[in-house]
C-alpha cells in the first residue's frame, strides 16, 4: 500500500470549507498524487516505522487584546472545570521598573525585549488590559502616562495546572482572525491488492502530532517570501535535497567533491552503489549532479527509489523520490 498527508491548500469563503486542490474537483478525490501539498510516507526505519513532516504556517491575528491576571482569576484558569479563557497560554510576568517614568524609558526596557504597559497592575477581581510595545520600539512610537506600569513575560508558558494565584500572568484576551488561520491535514492512498481483508485496524498504527510555535512576523515574512509566494494557502512544502528529472538527472544539494563519501540507490528493497554500474556522475560542485544510464532510466521511471549519501563527516541525506516518467 501507499499513503500520503495531504495539506489544504485555499480556504473557500463561500462554503467555509478547506480545499485540497485547485482544480474543478475540490476534494482529495481530485488530487493526481504529484502536487506540491502532498507528502507520502517513504521507506520505513530500523524500527519498522515511517514518518511524514508538514509545515503549515497560519496567518497572524491582530488586534489582539492582552490581559494580566492574579489571585482569584489565577485560581479559576488553573482548573479545567472552572476555566473561563479556552486555549490560551499564560505568560508569567515580571514587573519592571521605568525610573524616569516616560517613553524615553519605556523604551530603554524594550531595547532587547518585548514589554507590556498598563495603568495599573493586574488585582484579584481586577484583570489589566497591556498595550504590547516590541521589541526595538522608539520612543516616539510608545504612548506612556506617568503613572503606567510595565512588565516582561517569561519566554515559555506555564501549564495550568501549575499557575500559582500569588503571580501574574498574561494572555491573549481576544484577536481578529485573519484568512489563513486555519489549517487541515488528510490521508490519501491505495491498498495493496496483495492483501485481502484490509480493516480499519490495519492504519490504527497511525501516531498524529501537532507542534504549534509562535513565531516573528519577520520570520514569517522570510518563509512565505515578500510576495507570499513561498506558501500555497498556508503550506510550505518540505523543500528536497535531492531530486531526479525524467531524463534521469540527479541533483544533490549540499553534496560536492570536497564532503561526498558514498552513496547508494534502493530500488525494489534492493542497495545499488552509486557508481558506473548506474550511471556517472556529471559534475562535482554543489549540487552534485549524476545522470542515470538509459538501462537503469527506463527500469526507474514512474517507480520509486530511494537516494542515501554519505558525507565525510558521516552526514547522511537520504530521499524517497519517485522518478517521473516524461
Amino acid at each position: 500500500m501507499w499513503l500520503a498527508a495531504v495539506a489544504a491548500v485555499a480556504e473557500n469563503s463561500t462554503t467555509n470549507k478547506l480545499e485540497y486542490t485547485t482544480g474543478s474537483d475540490t476534494t482529495v478525490n481530485g488530487l493526481e498524487g504529484t502536487e506540491g501539498n502532498i507528502t507520502a510516507f517513504g521507506t520505513k526505519d530500523e524500527n519498522n516505522e515511517s514518518e511524514v513532516i508538514q509545515n503549515f504556517y497560519l496567518q497572524a491575528a491582530t488586534n489582539a487584546t492582552f490581559k494580566g491576571i492574579t489571585g482569584a482569576e489565577v485560581d479559576t484558569e488553573k482548573t479545567a472545570a472552572t476555566a473561563t479563557v479556552g486555549g490560551a497560554d499564560f505568560y508569567e510576568m515580571s514587573a519592571l521598573s521605568n525610573t524616569s517614568d516616560d517613553a524615553a524609558g519605556a523604551a530603554a526596557l524594550a531595547a532587547d525585549k518585548d514589554i507590556y504597559i498598563a495603568t495599573a497592575a493586574p488585582a484579584g477581581g481586577t484583570p489589566a488590559t497591556f498595550t504590547k510595545v516590541a521589541k526595538g520600539t522608539a520612543a516616539g512610537s510608545i504612548t506612556w502616562t506617568a503613572g503606567n506600569v510595565v512588565y516582561a513575560i517569561a519566554d515559555a508558558p506555564t501549564a495550568a495546572a501549575s499557575l500559582e494565584n500569588t503571580k501574574s500572568y498574561l494572555y491573549i484576551d481576544n484577536a481578529t482572525t485573519a484568512a489563513g488561520d486555519a489549517a487541515a491535514f488528510r490521508y490519501i492512498g491505495a491498498l495493496s491488492e496483495a492483501k485481502s481483508g484490509w480493516s480499519t485496524t490495519d492504519l490504527s498504527g497511525i501516531t498524529l502530532t501537532y507542534d504549534i510555535i509562535g513565531i516573528s512576523g519577520s520570520a514569517y515574512d522570510g518563509i512565505a517570501g515578500a510576495d507570499g509566494s513561498g506558501l500555497t494557502y498556508g503550506y510550505k512544502a518540505q523543500s528536497s535535497a535531492i531530486t531526479v528529472d525524467a531524463s534521469g538527472l540527479m541533483t544533490m544539494n549540499g553534496v560536492s567533491g570536497d564532503n561526498y563519501q558514498s552513496g547508494k540507490v534502493t530500488f525494489l528493497d534492493k542497495d545499488y552503489a552509486l557508481g558506473s554500474a548506474a550511471g556517472s556522475f556529471k559534475t562535482f560542485t554543489d549540487p552534485a549532479t549524476f545522470q542515470f544510464s538509459d538501462a537503469w532510466l527506463n527500469n526507474i521511471k514512474g517507480k520509486e527509489i530511494t537516494v542515501t549519501i554519505v558525507l565525510k563527516d558521516s552526514t547522511e541525506i537520504k530521499e524517497t523520490i519517485t522518478v517521473p516518467e516524461s
